[in-house]
């Protein structure tokens, strides 16, 4: 038997090289993804499309409500984190009630929330197998 034919042999040449490209390239592909996906992300803040009709619903139960009336029930069987009706609230009231103000709560989560699966995802899993996550949660529906 020869050292190719063993089950626990060491990685061929052709191997370790393409390894040793994307442990260079590895930092670069996910700065690229974490760049489109904060792209995809503003882009789609910034066109301020109408809202869907749970927004819409959540969007009238936040708008009118009071400092003190943040943690009762919403109304039209919507519901959502006390805190985030706290912020969404706060953001509305400093930048007025536009779609722009009701989704910045949820653009910056959005943002946050890419390094942080970045780093999630290099943590779990090899970093070939780190970029597939990434890619599709930078991606895919981005709004």
């Amino acid at each position: 038997m020869t050292a190719a034919e063993l089950p626990f042999a060491a990685p061929s040449e052709s191997a370790l090289c393409a390894r040793s490209w994307l442990d260079r390239a590895f930092p670069w592909l996910v700065a690229a993804l974490l760049i489109v996906g904060c792209s995809l992300r503003i882009r789609a803040w910034a066109f301020a499309r109408s809202f869907w009709a749970d927004e819409a619903m959540l969007a009238l139960g936040i708008s009118k409500r009071t400092l003190a009336s943040l943690l009762d029930a919403l109304p039209y069987d919507q519901a959502a984190p006390p805190g985030f009706v706290a912020l969404v609230r706060a953001t509305t009231w400093l930048f007025g009630e536009s779609e722009r103000a009701f989704r910045a709560v949820p653009l910056v989560a959005g943002l946050v929330s890419l390094p942080l699966f970045a780093s999630v995802a290099r943590r779990m899993l090899s970093r070939p197998a780190a970029l597939f996550p990434l890619a599709a949660f930078a991606i895919l529906s981005p709004v």
